[in-house]
């Protein structure tokens, strides 16, 4: 069963049960016990349903705190874009702080120089 969703495992798990309380009579025949692993069965799915609840939640939550970091972020960014464009204005463009503003934004454009990405080693 390789490559089976969670959902179609869940399922699988549910359809199980099924299967013993229909076939009933000719597992007991055959003394498998029934309720016992019914029992055990149901008490799996329950833990199964219960970690899905909550891996659900888990990750709304993420999604919902990804979304608020984005949004502080750009709020962040854009403060800090209108403060640098108040200093240039102030300072002028040829003052050494609007300079190093500007030194800043073109290294952010250039993708090599914005510095090490996750998982790579200096050179």
């Amino acid at each position: 069963m390789a490559a089976l969703t969670e959902a179609q495992k869940r399922s699988f798990a549910r359809q199980i049960i099924e299967i013993m309380k229909e076939g009933r009579a000719e597992l007991t025949a055959e003394k498998f016990d029934v309720d016992g692993n019914i029992k055990e069965q149901e008490a799996q799915n329950q833990e199964a349903e219960k970690a899905e609840g909550t891996q659900t939640k888990a990750y709304a939550d993420f999604t919902k705190a990804s979304k608020i970091s984005q949004e502080k972020t750009g709020i962040a960014y854009r403060g800090a874009s209108d403060r640098a464009d108040a200093i240039v204005g102030t300072l002028g463009r040829n003052h050494s702080i609007s300079k190093r503003i500007r030194q800043i934004r073109d290294l952010m454009v250039i993708e090599a120089k914005r510095g090490k990405k996750r998982g790579e080693t200096p050179a």
